[in-house]
């Protein structure tokens, strides 16, 4: 139902919680739903301003 990928990539922003039970790891189900919805939330900040860096230094 949701992406691996998208799930560690919200745990990794903080954005959702993980519950580690013996052989489980698990997350509430209505936080998984609110972020489902968001749109375009993989964008990145810190990624733009990498990219705006290393075109000035090809400048």
């Amino acid at each position: 139902m949701f992406g691996r990928r998208n799930v560690e990539r919200w745990k990794r922003q903080g954005k959702v919680v993980c519950y580690k039970r013996p052989g489980k790891v698990e997350y509430r189900t209505a936080d998984l739903r609110l972020l489902q919805r968001t749109v375009q939330d993989y964008f990145d900040n810190t990624s733009s301003d990498v990219n705006r860096n290393s075109l000035d230094i090809k400048k």
